[in-house]
Protein backbone atom coordinates (compact mmCIF):
# COMPACT_ATOMS: atom_id res chain seq x y z
CA UNK A 1 0.00 0.00 0.00
CA UNK A 2 3.03 2.32 0.93
CA UNK A 3 4.56 1.70 -2.44
CA UNK A 4 1.35 2.36 -4.33
CA UNK A 5 1.02 5.50 -2.13
CA UNK A 6 4.64 6.49 -3.75
CA UNK A 7 3.89 5.75 -7.02
CA UNK A 8 0.88 7.42 -7.41
CA UNK A 9 2.73 10.46 -5.82
CA UNK A 10 5.10 10.18 -8.47
CA UNK A 11 2.48 10.11 -11.21
CA UNK A 12 0.94 13.29 -10.21
CA UNK A 13 4.11 14.63 -9.69
CA UNK A 14 5.59 13.43 -13.03
CA UNK A 15 1.63 15.08 -14.26
CA UNK A 16 2.12 18.14 -12.75
CA UNK A 17 5.53 18.77 -14.63
CA UNK A 18 3.81 18.11 -17.89
CA UNK A 19 0.68 20.24 -17.87
CA UNK A 20 3.19 23.16 -15.83
CA UNK A 21 5.22 23.37 -19.39
CA UNK A 22 4.51 26.78 -20.25
CA UNK A 23 4.17 27.44 -24.42
CA UNK A 24 7.38 28.49 -26.13
CA UNK A 25 6.57 32.32 -26.84
CA UNK A 26 7.66 33.79 -30.30
CA UNK A 27 7.92 36.91 -31.23
CA UNK A 28 6.58 38.41 -34.21
CA UNK A 29 6.31 41.93 -35.63
CA UNK A 30 3.60 42.58 -38.48
CA UNK A 31 3.24 45.65 -40.60
CA UNK A 32 -0.57 46.02 -41.41
CA UNK A 33 -2.93 48.42 -39.78
CA UNK A 34 -6.68 49.24 -39.34
CA UNK A 35 -8.86 46.62 -40.01
CA UNK A 36 -6.22 44.33 -41.26
CA UNK A 37 -4.85 44.21 -38.33
CA UNK A 38 -7.53 43.16 -36.31
CA UNK A 39 -7.64 40.06 -38.97
CA UNK A 40 -3.92 39.14 -38.33
CA UNK A 41 -4.52 39.46 -33.99
CA UNK A 42 -7.68 36.95 -34.85
CA UNK A 43 -5.08 34.53 -36.82
CA UNK A 44 -2.88 35.17 -33.85
CA UNK A 45 -5.44 34.78 -31.59
CA UNK A 46 -6.40 31.18 -33.33
CA UNK A 47 -3.40 29.76 -33.64
CA UNK A 48 -2.38 30.17 -30.42
CA UNK A 49 -5.82 28.83 -29.47
CA UNK A 50 -5.29 25.44 -31.80
CA UNK A 51 -2.25 24.23 -29.94
CA UNK A 52 -0.29 24.85 -26.64
CA UNK A 53 3.70 24.01 -28.11
CA UNK A 54 3.97 27.88 -29.16
CA UNK A 55 2.52 31.16 -27.98
CA UNK A 56 2.79 33.78 -30.74
CA UNK A 57 3.13 37.46 -29.52
CA UNK A 58 2.38 39.84 -31.94
CA UNK A 59 3.35 43.37 -32.58
CA UNK A 60 2.00 45.96 -34.46
CA UNK A 61 6.13 47.59 -35.81
CA UNK A 62 4.14 50.54 -37.78
CA UNK A 63 3.71 50.52 -41.41
CA UNK A 64 6.32 48.89 -44.11
CA UNK A 65 8.42 51.90 -44.03
CA UNK A 66 8.57 52.54 -39.97
CA UNK A 67 9.30 48.54 -39.24
CA UNK A 68 11.43 48.32 -41.42
CA UNK A 69 13.90 50.96 -40.04
CA UNK A 70 13.05 49.45 -36.35
CA UNK A 71 13.85 46.06 -38.14
CA UNK A 72 17.27 47.49 -38.97
CA UNK A 73 17.78 48.89 -35.93
CA UNK A 74 16.98 45.76 -33.52
CA UNK A 75 19.79 44.03 -35.81
CA UNK A 76 22.10 45.95 -35.40
CA UNK A 77 21.35 46.06 -31.18
CA UNK A 78 20.94 41.75 -31.18
CA UNK A 79 16.87 42.52 -30.36
CA UNK A 80 15.46 41.40 -33.70
CA UNK A 81 12.15 39.54 -32.98
CA UNK A 82 12.36 35.77 -34.22
CA UNK A 83 9.53 36.27 -37.25
CA UNK A 84 8.17 38.91 -38.98
CA UNK A 85 5.64 40.14 -41.39
CA UNK A 86 7.02 42.68 -43.90
CA UNK A 87 6.95 43.80 -47.55
CA UNK A 88 8.82 41.42 -50.17
CA UNK A 89 10.16 44.72 -51.52
CA UNK A 90 12.91 45.24 -48.66
CA UNK A 91 13.57 41.42 -48.26
CA UNK A 92 16.75 41.71 -50.32
CA UNK A 93 18.34 44.63 -47.37
CA UNK A 94 17.47 42.07 -44.74
CA UNK A 95 19.35 39.33 -46.75
CA UNK A 96 22.07 41.91 -47.90
CA UNK A 97 22.48 42.29 -43.82
CA UNK A 98 22.36 38.27 -43.41
CA UNK A 99 19.91 38.83 -41.40
CA UNK A 100 17.28 35.59 -42.43
CA UNK A 101 16.68 32.13 -42.30
CA UNK A 102 16.52 30.53 -45.55
CA UNK A 103 13.64 28.19 -45.27
CA UNK A 104 14.42 25.56 -48.08
CA UNK A 105 15.36 23.01 -45.60
CA UNK A 106 12.15 23.95 -43.44
CA UNK A 107 10.41 23.34 -47.27
CA UNK A 108 12.25 19.78 -48.21
CA UNK A 109 11.52 18.23 -44.14
CA UNK A 110 8.26 19.01 -43.69
CA UNK A 111 6.49 16.39 -45.40
CA UNK A 112 3.50 17.96 -44.09
CA UNK A 113 4.32 21.24 -46.06
CA UNK A 114 1.96 21.66 -49.70
CA UNK A 115 4.27 23.08 -51.89
CA UNK A 116 2.64 22.39 -54.96
CA UNK A 117 -0.49 24.29 -53.62
CA UNK A 118 1.35 27.53 -54.12
CA UNK A 119 0.39 30.30 -56.26
CA UNK A 120 3.57 30.49 -57.87
CA UNK A 121 4.21 34.10 -59.03
CA UNK A 122 3.58 34.68 -55.62
CA UNK A 123 5.92 32.25 -53.95
CA UNK A 124 8.64 33.30 -56.21
CA UNK A 125 8.50 36.60 -54.43
CA UNK A 126 10.65 35.58 -52.44
CA UNK A 127 13.59 33.57 -54.25
CA UNK A 128 16.75 35.10 -55.35
CA UNK A 129 20.02 34.40 -55.15
CA UNK A 130 19.31 30.35 -55.34
CA UNK A 131 17.31 30.47 -51.55
CA UNK A 132 14.04 30.88 -50.55
CA UNK A 133 13.52 33.75 -48.29
CA UNK A 134 10.02 33.61 -46.83
CA UNK A 135 6.16 32.56 -47.85
CA UNK A 136 4.04 34.80 -49.31
CA UNK A 137 1.07 36.02 -47.09
CA UNK A 138 -0.58 38.90 -47.69
CA UNK A 139 -0.28 39.96 -51.58
CA UNK A 140 -2.23 42.65 -53.12
CA UNK A 141 -2.14 44.49 -56.44
CA UNK A 142 -3.44 48.05 -56.75
CA UNK A 143 -6.81 48.05 -58.31
CA UNK A 144 -8.79 51.31 -59.86
CA UNK A 145 -11.82 51.73 -57.70
CA UNK A 146 -14.40 54.17 -58.99
CA UNK A 147 -17.70 55.95 -57.94
CA UNK A 148 -20.11 54.85 -60.29
CA UNK A 149 -22.22 57.34 -59.41
CA UNK A 150 -20.51 60.20 -60.77
CA UNK A 151 -19.99 58.29 -63.97
CA UNK A 152 -23.45 58.34 -64.68
CA UNK A 153 -23.77 61.68 -63.96
CA UNK A 154 -20.94 62.53 -66.60
CA UNK A 155 -22.92 60.51 -69.42
CA UNK A 156 -20.25 57.64 -68.75
CA UNK A 157 -21.55 53.77 -68.61
CA UNK A 158 -20.66 52.86 -65.24
CA UNK A 159 -20.70 49.22 -65.95
CA UNK A 160 -18.28 49.61 -68.99
CA UNK A 161 -14.61 51.08 -67.34
CA UNK A 162 -11.98 52.54 -69.42
CA UNK A 163 -9.87 50.05 -70.84
CA UNK A 164 -6.87 51.92 -71.97
CA UNK A 165 -5.00 54.95 -70.13
CA UNK A 166 -6.17 57.24 -73.03
CA UNK A 167 -10.05 56.12 -72.72
CA UNK A 168 -9.49 57.10 -69.08
CA UNK A 169 -8.06 60.61 -69.88
CA UNK A 170 -11.54 60.96 -71.41
CA UNK A 171 -13.85 60.01 -68.96
CA UNK A 172 -11.61 61.62 -66.24
CA UNK A 173 -12.22 64.98 -68.37
CA UNK A 174 -15.72 64.45 -68.43
CA UNK A 175 -16.12 63.74 -64.47
CA UNK A 176 -13.68 66.58 -63.86
CA UNK A 177 -16.33 68.78 -66.16
CA UNK A 178 -19.24 68.40 -64.11
CA UNK A 179 -18.10 71.16 -61.36
CA UNK A 180 -14.72 73.20 -60.14
CA UNK A 181 -13.87 71.40 -57.19
CA UNK A 182 -14.40 67.60 -58.73
CA UNK A 183 -11.68 65.65 -60.51
CA UNK A 184 -11.78 62.76 -62.51
CA UNK A 185 -8.50 61.10 -61.22
CA UNK A 186 -6.80 60.89 -58.15
CA UNK A 187 -3.01 60.06 -59.03
CA UNK A 188 -1.73 59.04 -55.02
CA UNK A 189 1.11 56.42 -55.26
CA UNK A 190 1.04 55.09 -51.13
CA UNK A 191 4.58 53.92 -50.61
CA UNK A 192 5.52 54.98 -54.43
CA UNK A 193 4.15 50.64 -55.52
CA UNK A 194 1.83 52.94 -57.59
CA UNK A 195 3.66 55.19 -59.12
CA UNK A 196 6.34 51.90 -60.80
CA UNK A 197 2.86 50.74 -62.06
CA UNK A 198 1.90 53.52 -63.63
CA UNK A 199 5.06 54.09 -65.74
CA UNK A 200 5.46 50.67 -66.38
CA UNK A 201 2.10 50.84 -68.21
CA UNK A 202 4.11 52.63 -71.18
CA UNK A 203 6.89 50.26 -71.36
CA UNK A 204 9.23 52.12 -68.80
CA UNK A 205 11.31 50.35 -66.66
CA UNK A 206 12.65 51.30 -63.45
CA UNK A 207 15.83 49.92 -62.61
CA UNK A 208 18.26 48.16 -64.92
CA UNK A 209 18.25 43.88 -64.75
CA UNK A 210 21.74 43.75 -63.11
CA UNK A 211 20.72 46.72 -60.44
CA UNK A 212 23.95 49.19 -61.75
CA UNK A 213 22.07 51.96 -62.61
CA UNK A 214 18.09 53.46 -62.40
CA UNK A 215 16.27 54.32 -66.07
CA UNK A 216 14.26 56.98 -64.72
CA UNK A 217 15.16 59.45 -67.92
CA UNK A 218 14.86 57.43 -70.43
CA UNK A 219 12.33 58.28 -73.02
CA UNK A 220 9.31 55.55 -72.64
CA UNK A 221 9.86 56.76 -68.59
CA UNK A 222 9.67 60.69 -68.95
CA UNK A 223 6.81 60.25 -71.80
CA UNK A 224 4.39 58.48 -68.73
CA UNK A 225 5.21 61.39 -66.13
CA UNK A 226 4.60 64.02 -68.43
CA UNK A 227 1.19 62.42 -69.11
CA UNK A 228 -0.25 62.34 -65.92
CA UNK A 229 1.48 65.98 -65.23
CA UNK A 230 -0.86 66.96 -68.14
CA UNK A 231 -4.22 65.39 -66.62
CA UNK A 232 -2.85 67.27 -63.22
CA UNK A 233 -1.88 71.03 -64.98
CA UNK A 234 -5.41 70.88 -66.56
CA UNK A 235 -6.90 69.64 -62.81
CA UNK A 236 -8.79 66.34 -64.49
CA UNK A 237 -6.30 64.98 -61.80
CA UNK A 238 -5.98 65.87 -57.84
CA UNK A 239 -2.17 64.51 -57.12
CA UNK A 240 -1.73 63.06 -53.47
CA UNK A 241 -5.46 63.37 -52.86
CA UNK A 242 -6.61 61.07 -50.77
CA UNK A 243 -9.77 58.74 -49.09
CA UNK A 244 -11.36 62.07 -47.96
CA UNK A 245 -11.44 63.68 -51.42
CA UNK A 246 -12.83 60.19 -52.98
CA UNK A 247 -15.54 59.47 -50.11
CA UNK A 248 -16.59 62.60 -49.95
CA UNK A 249 -17.68 62.83 -53.88
CA UNK A 250 -15.32 65.26 -55.40
CA UNK A 251 -13.43 61.96 -57.52
CA UNK A 252 -14.20 59.47 -60.11
CA UNK A 253 -11.28 57.45 -59.80
CA UNK A 254 -9.23 56.26 -57.40
CA UNK A 255 -5.83 53.54 -57.12
CA UNK A 256 -5.38 51.74 -53.87
CA UNK A 257 -4.55 48.52 -52.53
CA UNK A 258 -7.17 45.62 -53.43
CA UNK A 259 -6.40 44.92 -49.18
CA UNK A 260 -8.25 48.08 -48.76
CA UNK A 261 -11.73 46.64 -50.34
CA UNK A 262 -13.59 44.85 -47.14
CA UNK A 263 -12.94 48.48 -45.47
CA UNK A 264 -13.81 50.71 -48.75
CA UNK A 265 -16.53 48.82 -49.26
CA UNK A 266 -18.06 49.87 -46.09
CA UNK A 267 -17.30 53.73 -46.22
CA UNK A 268 -18.62 54.02 -49.49
CA UNK A 269 -21.97 56.23 -49.31
CA UNK A 270 -22.12 55.28 -53.48
CA UNK A 271 -22.06 52.94 -55.90
CA UNK A 272 -18.60 51.15 -55.65
CA UNK A 273 -17.02 50.19 -58.73
CA UNK A 274 -13.42 47.94 -59.25
CA UNK A 275 -11.88 47.76 -62.07
CA UNK A 276 -8.30 46.20 -63.69
CA UNK A 277 -5.51 48.97 -64.24
CA UNK A 278 -6.33 50.34 -67.90
CA UNK A 279 -3.35 49.25 -70.54
CA UNK A 280 -0.65 51.29 -72.34
CA UNK A 281 1.78 50.49 -74.84
CA UNK A 282 1.85 46.88 -72.25
CA UNK A 283 -0.29 45.38 -69.40
CA UNK A 284 1.26 45.53 -65.95
CA UNK A 285 0.69 45.50 -62.25
CA UNK A 286 3.02 45.94 -59.42
CA UNK A 287 2.64 42.74 -56.87
CA UNK A 288 2.37 44.65 -53.37
CA UNK A 289 1.83 43.68 -50.02
CA UNK A 290 4.44 41.21 -47.78
CA UNK A 291 5.97 37.81 -46.29
CA UNK A 292 6.47 36.14 -43.17
CA UNK A 293 10.54 35.30 -42.83
CA UNK A 294 12.38 33.65 -39.74
CA UNK A 295 15.06 35.85 -38.26
CA UNK A 296 18.38 33.68 -38.61
CA UNK A 297 19.92 34.56 -34.86
CA UNK A 298 17.58 32.77 -32.95
CA UNK A 299 17.45 29.32 -31.43
CA UNK A 300 16.53 26.28 -33.32
CA UNK A 301 13.11 25.77 -31.33
CA UNK A 302 12.22 29.39 -31.59
CA UNK A 303 12.67 29.29 -35.43
CA UNK A 304 10.60 25.89 -35.30
CA UNK A 305 7.49 27.53 -33.74
CA UNK A 306 8.10 30.51 -36.55
CA UNK A 307 7.86 27.81 -39.03
CA UNK A 308 4.65 26.27 -37.58
CA UNK A 309 3.34 29.17 -37.41
CA UNK A 310 4.15 30.05 -41.02
CA UNK A 311 2.34 26.75 -42.14
CA UNK A 312 -0.78 27.97 -40.20
CA UNK A 313 -0.78 31.08 -42.21
CA UNK A 314 -0.52 29.89 -45.23
CA UNK A 315 -2.97 26.90 -44.84
CA UNK A 316 -5.98 27.34 -47.10
CA UNK A 317 -8.40 27.76 -44.74
CA UNK A 318 -6.86 31.14 -43.01
CA UNK A 319 -6.12 32.14 -46.49
CA UNK A 320 -9.53 31.60 -47.36
CA UNK A 321 -11.01 33.59 -44.04
CA UNK A 322 -8.06 35.98 -44.83
CA UNK A 323 -8.87 37.26 -48.20
CA UNK A 324 -12.51 37.43 -47.38
CA UNK A 325 -11.95 39.81 -43.84
CA UNK A 326 -9.16 42.14 -46.16
CA UNK A 327 -9.45 41.78 -49.65
CA UNK A 328 -5.89 40.58 -49.98
CA UNK A 329 -4.99 37.73 -53.01
CA UNK A 330 -4.78 33.73 -51.46
CA UNK A 331 -1.60 32.64 -51.98
CA UNK A 332 -2.39 29.29 -52.64
CA UNK A 333 -4.20 27.52 -55.48
CA UNK A 334 -6.71 25.20 -53.68
CA UNK A 335 -7.76 28.34 -51.83
CA UNK A 336 -8.65 30.29 -54.50
CA UNK A 337 -10.45 27.30 -56.13
CA UNK A 338 -12.81 27.07 -53.21
CA UNK A 339 -13.67 30.42 -52.91
CA UNK A 340 -14.28 30.50 -56.81
CA UNK A 341 -16.29 26.97 -55.98
CA UNK A 342 -18.17 28.98 -53.19
CA UNK A 343 -19.36 31.98 -55.33
CA UNK A 344 -17.46 34.07 -53.40
CA UNK A 345 -15.26 35.94 -56.37
CA UNK A 346 -18.17 35.95 -58.91
CA UNK A 347 -21.79 35.74 -57.22
CA UNK A 348 -21.20 37.11 -53.95
CA UNK A 349 -19.17 40.55 -55.41
CA UNK A 350 -16.73 40.18 -58.37
CA UNK A 351 -15.34 43.12 -57.23
CA UNK A 352 -13.03 40.71 -55.12
CA UNK A 353 -12.24 38.98 -58.26
CA UNK A 354 -11.01 42.45 -59.95
CA UNK A 355 -7.12 41.80 -58.50
CA UNK A 356 -7.39 38.32 -59.53
CA UNK A 357 -7.90 39.08 -63.27
CA UNK A 358 -4.68 40.83 -63.12
CA UNK A 359 -2.47 38.03 -61.63
CA UNK A 360 -1.43 37.45 -65.27
CA UNK A 361 0.11 40.64 -65.73
CA UNK A 362 1.92 41.27 -61.94
CA UNK A 363 5.67 42.22 -61.92
CA UNK A 364 7.42 42.45 -58.56
CA UNK A 365 8.00 46.04 -57.37
CA UNK A 366 11.88 45.34 -56.36
CA UNK A 367 12.17 43.05 -59.72
CA UNK A 368 16.08 43.22 -59.60
CA UNK A 369 16.17 42.31 -55.52
CA UNK A 370 17.99 45.56 -55.32
CA UNK A 371 18.86 45.99 -51.69
CA UNK A 372 18.85 49.13 -50.82
CA UNK A 373 15.44 49.91 -52.97
CA UNK A 374 14.39 52.13 -49.99
CA UNK A 375 17.10 54.62 -50.62
CA UNK A 376 16.09 55.25 -54.34
CA UNK A 377 12.46 54.83 -53.76
CA UNK A 378 12.34 58.07 -51.58
CA UNK A 379 14.44 59.67 -54.27
CA UNK A 380 11.63 58.86 -57.22
CA UNK A 381 9.20 60.05 -55.02
CA UNK A 382 10.44 63.45 -54.42
CA UNK A 383 10.98 63.44 -57.62
CA UNK A 384 7.39 63.26 -58.79
CA UNK A 385 6.23 65.85 -56.00
CA UNK A 386 8.55 68.37 -57.09
CA UNK A 387 7.42 68.01 -60.95
CA UNK A 388 3.58 67.59 -60.13
CA UNK A 389 3.31 70.33 -57.13
CA UNK A 390 6.26 72.65 -57.95
CA UNK A 391 6.03 72.44 -61.95
CA UNK A 392 9.71 71.46 -62.32
CA UNK A 393 10.44 70.60 -65.69
CA UNK A 394 9.89 66.67 -66.13
CA UNK A 395 13.54 65.56 -68.08
CA UNK A 396 15.77 68.01 -65.45
CA UNK A 397 13.97 66.77 -62.62
CA UNK A 398 14.22 63.23 -63.48
CA UNK A 399 18.02 63.81 -64.86
CA UNK A 400 18.87 65.04 -61.70
CA UNK A 401 16.98 62.06 -59.56
CA UNK A 402 18.79 59.62 -62.19
CA UNK A 403 21.93 61.09 -61.22
CA UNK A 404 21.51 61.14 -57.16
CA UNK A 405 20.36 57.13 -57.50
CA UNK A 406 23.46 56.15 -59.94
CA UNK A 407 25.53 57.87 -57.16
CA UNK A 408 23.67 55.71 -54.26
CA UNK A 409 23.86 52.23 -56.02
CA UNK A 410 27.53 53.34 -57.01
CA UNK A 411 27.85 54.12 -53.30
CA UNK A 412 27.06 50.92 -52.27
CA UNK A 413 28.76 48.34 -54.44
Amino acid sequence: MKRLTITCALLMLTGVVVFAQSPLKVSFWYSVGGNVRDAVEMCIKKYNASQSKYQIEGVFAGNYEESLQKIISAIATGSAPVLIQQAHVYTPQLVDANALEPLDSYIAKDKSFERDKFIEPLFQSNVFNGKTWGLPFNCSTPIMYYNKDLFRKAGLDPEKFPTTWAELYSSAKKISALGKDTYGYILSYGSGWILEGLIWQFGAEWMAKDNSKVLWNQKEHIEAIKFFKKMVDEKVALYKGGEPDFFSGKAGIFVESTASLTRLKSMATFDLGTAEFPAGTRKAVPLGGGSLYIFRRNSQALKDGAWDFIKFMTSKDVQMDWAAATGYLVVRKDAKEALEQEGFLIKKDKRYNTAYLQMPYIHPENESFYPYFLNLRTIYNNAWDKIMMQGADVQATMDEATQKANEVIKDNM
